[in-house]
């Protein structure tokens, strides 16, 4: 992985939270039974473009070549695809591509809008609260 932004001063508090959400994300995804979505047409879509898209927001601003985590993120939901086959459930395209849109979606939020710098902002913000 590339190298953590060290602009971030609880970048270790981020990191947990990051790779916690990722190991929600792959048990969710892996285990045999998950939680029922709600009855909404395209909910299971809707999940893994969201679930994805957290992952790239989070690793997107915490690792500097975004374009890498994007690629890795990508992979990943393509590699669990096939992995969820191991464990009763079915290999869809469909969640890849959901997987992959809400890599791509996040990538370019990060990329083309001040919500690349979301993090900074809120350390920025407690550190000005700290000094009131």
């Amino acid at each position: 992985m590339p190298e953590v932004s060290p602009a971030l001063r609880w970048r270790r508090l981020w990191l947990l939270l990051a790779w916690s959400l990722c190991a929600m994300v792959m048990g969710l995804s892996l285990m045999p039974n998950p939680p029922a979505l709600p009855e909404v047409r395209f909910s299971d879509k809707v999940g893994h473009l969201l679930a994805y898209g957290s992952l790239m927001f989070c690793f997107g601003q915490l690792y500097a070549h975004r374009w890498l985590v994007a690629l890795l993120l990508a992979l990943l939901g393509g590699a669990v695809e096939f992995l969820q086959q191991l464990t009763g459930r079915w290999f869809e395209l469909t969640d890849m591509l959901a997987n992959t849109l809400g890599v791509v979606g996040a990538w370019a939020l990060l990329h083309f809008t001040p919500l690349g710098r979301a993090l900074a902002w809120l350390e920025s913000q407690a550190a000005t609260a700290e000094q009131r």
